[in-house]
């Protein structure tokens, strides 16, 4: 706690909790994470258990086998989410964002600042942005329906596809997912 440079932490099995760091790379094989105000990047990686980081300025890497993920950015920086086994939820996104959950649902809350790349393959998406937001979507689900709460102009609609322009375009929004809804609000 209370360290202003970088911080490397380890453990074959426990819990990591960092607050109030530079920047952060933290690695567990059997054990949860959890992280709140730090200045820079993350790095987060754990095989199973949960993963929690608040207040992070700076770019965000996490990635769990067996857990979920629960992210929230205060700056700006890439954002790239995955867990094979679990919830994601990510807010405070303005920056180019890559999210995946194998198993489980996907909330993102954010402005769309550069190319959005959003997967799940069982499990819902919901996309929360600001009114007036402008973005290209593309979006598909095998099984599940789409809704999107915002005017859009169409270039392409399915029973299971839709692709379109919000607002005045900008970045890409890709979203896809197997077996669950998406919803863009």
């Amino acid at each position: 706690e209370g360290v202003r440079g970088k911080v490397q932490a380890s453990t074959g099995s426990g819990s990591i909790v960092a607050r109030e760091v530079g920047s952060l790379l933290a690695s567990s094989g059997s054990g949860s994470i959890d992280v709140e105000r730090v200045d820079g990047s993350v790095r987060l990686n754990t095989g199973s258990g949960r993963i929690q980081a608040t207040g992070v300025g700076g770019p965000i890497a996490a990635k769990s086998g067996s857990g979920g993920i629960e992210v929230a950015q205060s700056g700006s920086g890439d954002v790239e989410v995955s867990s094979s086994s679990g919830s994601v939820q990510i807010r405070g996104v303005r920056g180019p964002l890559r999210a995946s959950t194998t198993s489980g649902g996907l909330h993102v809350e954010g402005e769309p600042g550069g190319d959005w790349e959003l997967s799940a393959a069982s499990g819902g998406i919901r996309v929360d942005v600001p009114a007036g937001s402008g973005f290209h979507l593309d979006a598909t689900t095998s099984s599940g329906s789409i809704d999107v709460g915002m005017p859009l102009t169409m270039s392409t609609s399915g029973r299971r596809a839709l692709r379109g322009t919000v607002g005045g375009g900008g970045s890409r929004l890709r979203v896809r997912t197997s077996s669950g809804n998406i919803d863009i609000e």
